[in-house]
């Protein structure tokens, strides 16, 4: 499944991945998926942790040779 949005936080650090993520998702319809990219070393765990609690997906995670991070998540879909 391809993202839908992509978000792009190449070059910034904590917390702005993750509040950035936070406002963006709220772009995406239920079901859809975001891709965020980031160089931040902490973003999958700072993700999998507000996921956790948001109750979105976390659909696919990896890592690029440059340090880059690409993480799909997907909206959740109301009463799921």
């Amino acid at each position: 499944m391809t993202a839908t949005h992509k978000v792009d936080v190449r070059g910034v650090s904590c917390p702005e991945p993750l509040q950035t993520l936070i406002a963006e998702i709220r772009q995406v319809e239920p079901g859809q998926s975001l891709e965020l990219l980031s160089t931040d070393p902490a973003v999958e765990k700072d993700v999998r942790a507000w996921l956790g609690k948001a109750g979105h997906h976390l659909e696919e995670v990896s890592a690029e040779d440059e340090g880059v991070y690409r993480l799909r998540i997907r909206r959740k879909v109301p009463y799921e």
